[in-house]
């Protein structure tokens, strides 16, 4: 059955799209459909990705059924030497957290005379937090790892560092750190098939 619009089912005007930060893409418009051509509507709609939530469906005056439907796809550019389809990895944002990290140390000397040692540092370091926010696929149980690029944009500071206590003579009074990049949070939002992500991580020390 023709409309002004062409047959049914009718992708109607006013179609919108937005992107995310995290790459996520989503279509939101309304179809217009007979009984007889909803599994078209439905095909429809999944032309622009994963339809999320189930739409609702309500019948016109005229006896057509409207179909308010939202989808989520992955936005994508096409790289210029291959061709081929690039999904984007989203955006990431730069943060600081202060932590505090102490040990506390002894030594007994023998003597004569015998005598024992203990000491407390304390140092204060500012850590980078780097938030990436993606996209992945909802079955997916793995996180993407960072790339060397953005490993290389964290780094940590010495703020201060503070001694208590009788430290033995010719000790070290620093700490020894190793410093990684660990996955301190993780949150997923489910658009059907899709899941939006937000990993942060943060420079991570083991006291040794």
């Amino acid at each position: 059955m023709p409309t002004i619009y062409g047959n049914f089912p009718i992708l109607l005007p006013g179609k919108t799209e937005t992107i995310y930060p995290s790459g996520l893409k989503k279509i939101s418009g309304t179809v217009v459909s007979l009984e007889s051509t909803l599994p078209s509507a439905k095909s429809l709609m999944q032309s622009f990705g994963s339809v999320w939530p189930k739409p609702e469906t309500r019948k016109t005056e005229n006896g057509w059924l409207e179909i308010p439907f939202s989808a989520y796809s992955q936005d994508f550019t096409t790289d210029v030497y291959t061709g081929l389809p690039v999904f984007n990895a989203g955006s990431s944002t730069l943060g600081v957290n202060l932590v505090v990290l102490s040990k506390t140390f002894s030594q007994e000397f023998a003597g004569p005379p015998q005598k024992n040692y203990n000491w407390t540092i304390t140092e204060t370091w500012l850590v980078d937090v780097l938030s990436l926010f993606t996209t992945l696929p909802s079955s997916s149980k793995n996180y993407p790892a960072l790339s060397t690029a953005q490993q290389s944009l964290m780094s940590s500071s010495l703020r201060s560092r503070k001694m208590t206590g009788n430290p033995a003579p010719g000790a070290v009074l620093f700490l020894n750190l190793q410093w990684t990049n660990e996955i301190v949070s993780v949150s997923r939002s489910n658009f059907g098939s899709i899941d939006e992500i937000q990993i942060s991580y943060q420079r991570t020390a083991l006291v040794a």
